[in-house]
């Protein structure tokens, strides 16, 4: 009887030991939660500061195929047909309208163009071309939060450059965290030239083809592929018309496998259409100038070969 006493005195004692370390341990938890929250205390993945690339004249999407640098970190695009490009971008501290970065930012912005003079990226509100560092995010007094902010960037591009160059933007903070994004434009001078290549492999389901207008007017190519085994892309808006009722018709001969693209390429812009395969050669064409019949061809050969300009 006297042993059966003690041991429930030991076990007693070990149960209230471990009742203690996890008491302590819930409270060391709660104190963690709350220094936190008090003192505002960001992990990284409540950090946002992200870039919107808006607009250009005559920019032509780049490797990631978009227009837009919503919410990406860095991005090539093609500002082609020469004279002056302005490019406007919002750098922001926010990912949506959920997600928001609940400190000030303090960030710098730089453009390195070695071979073209005269390049400004400028800033509303800071004054000149910018330097030093900026801060990003406004707290609002009145619900004692910060709210979403957009700094909006001005890059301009003189026009006197008369080879193909590169014009880089970085953008990096310093704080909370530390992060850069990296913007480059591909300048591409004026010239009376309609190009076009197709990029291709061997086994890929499809091939590219890629026009780029350098001429000073609006074109309207015809496309050709005599091969059997490539089938154009119909959902391309290149391949077919909007109706007055909000239906499309397909380019007339498309089945023929010669078409006019249906609307005019404008100067200085870019476009892609997508062949698919139902075979493994390779369609791939050089930069290739087209004719005076404004004639694109794509090959049968899958040569990879063209008539280089």
């Amino acid at each position: 009887m006297k042993l059966h006493h003690k041991i429930s005195k030991k076990h007693f004692i070990q149960v209230l030991a471990v009742t203690l370390v996890l008491f302590a341990a819930v409270v060391l938890a709660k104190y963690i939660q709350t220094f936190q929250t008090d003192h505002g205390v960001i992990t990284s993945e409540k950090f946002y500061f992200t870039v919107d690339l808006i607009s250009d004249s005559k920019m032509a999407a780049g490797s990631d195929g978009l227009f837009s640098l919503k919410n990406t970190e860095s991005g090539t695009w093609h500002l082609y047909g020469g004279g002056q490009h302005t490019v406007d971008f919002s750098v922001r501290n926010y990912y949506d309208d959920l997600r928001i970065t609940r400190e000030s930012i303090t960030y710098s912005a730089k453009v390195e163009a070695a071979d073209i003079p005269n390049v400004n990226l400028t800033a509303e509100g800071e004054g000149g071309n910018v330097t030093g560092l900026m801060t990003l995010g406004e707290k609002s007094e009145a619900e004692d939060k910060y709210t979403k902010t957009d700094k909006l960037f001005h890059l301009t591009i003189p026009e006197n450059y008369t080879e193909e160059t590169t014009v880089k933007v970085t953008i990096q903070s310093t704080s909370p965290y530390k992060k850069t994004i990296e913007l480059s434009f591909v300048v591409h001078p004026a010239g009376e030239e309609l190009t076009y290549e197709v990029v291709d492999s061997m086994n890929s389901p499809y091939a590219e083809l890629i026009i780029r207008n350098g001429t000073s007017q609006p074109v309207r190519p015809v496309i050709n592929w005599s091969s059997t085994t490539l089938s154009i892309d119909n959902t391309n808006e290149l391949t077919f018309v909007y109706g007055a009722d909000n239906t499309f018709t397909i380019q007339p001969d498309m089945e023929s496998r010669e078409m006019q693209v249906s609307r005019e390429i404008k100067s200085g812009e870019s476009v892609s259409i997508y062949f698919f395969k139902s075979d493994s050669k390779n369609y791939s064409q050089v930069k290739t100038l087209v004719a005076s019949d404004n004639k694109i061809v794509i090959r049968d050969s899958g040569s990879g070969e063209g008539n280089a300009e």
